[in-house]
C-alpha cells in the first residue's frame, strides 16, 4: 500500500514539474493589446492676478532644463483664446517625444490678456517643475 502511494505521489510531481517547467506555457494567455502613449499631456493652471477676471487669454509654454536660465528644451507652443473660468485652464501640451527622458524640466509661460488683443505677452515667473 505504501509502494503505490509514493508511486501516486512521485507521479503527481513529475506532472506538476512538468507543468512548471515548459509544459504550463499552454496555459498562459497572451497579454491584451495596450494604448500606444504619446507625448501629449494635459496642463491645469490658475492665474491669481491679473488677467484672470478676463474670461479668455492666449499662453505660450516652453520648457527649460533650469529653474532659471538654462537651455530651452522643444519647441515655444503657442494656445491662443484660451478660456479661464475664475482665472483656471486647462490645455493639452506636446512638446515631441524626446524632451522627457528623466532629466528634470521647468515650464515657462507667457500671458497676453485679452485673447488676440494688441498687448504684449507677460512672462509668468517661477517657472513651474
Amino acid at each position: 500500500m505504501k509502494r503505490s502511494e509514493s508511486n501516486v505521489f512521485a507521479l503527481f510531481l513529475a506532472c506538476g514539474l512538468a507543468m512548471g517547467l515548459g509544459g504550463g506555457g499552454i496555459l498562459v494567455r497572451p497579454a491584451a493589446a495596450q494604448t500606444p502613449v504619446t507625448s501629449s499631456f494635459v496642463y491645469q493652471g490658475e492665474l491669481r492676478s491679473g488677467p484672470s477676471v478676463v474670461s479668455h487669454a492666449d499662453l505660450n509654454f516652453r520648457l527649460y532644463d533650469s529653474p532659471i536660465g538654462g537651455n530651452q528644451i522643444g519647441p515655444e507652443l503657442g494656445v491662443d483664446d484660451v478660456t479661464l473660468i475664475r482665472g483656471r485652464f486647462s490645455v493639452t501640451l506636446d512638446f515631441g517625444n524626446n524632451v522627457f527622458a528623466g532629466d528634470e524640466r521647468y515650464l515657462e509661460i507667457d500671458v497676453r490678456s485679452p485673447a488676440g488683443g494688441p498687448g504684449a505677452f507677460s512672462t509668468l515667473f517661477p517657472r513651474r517643475s
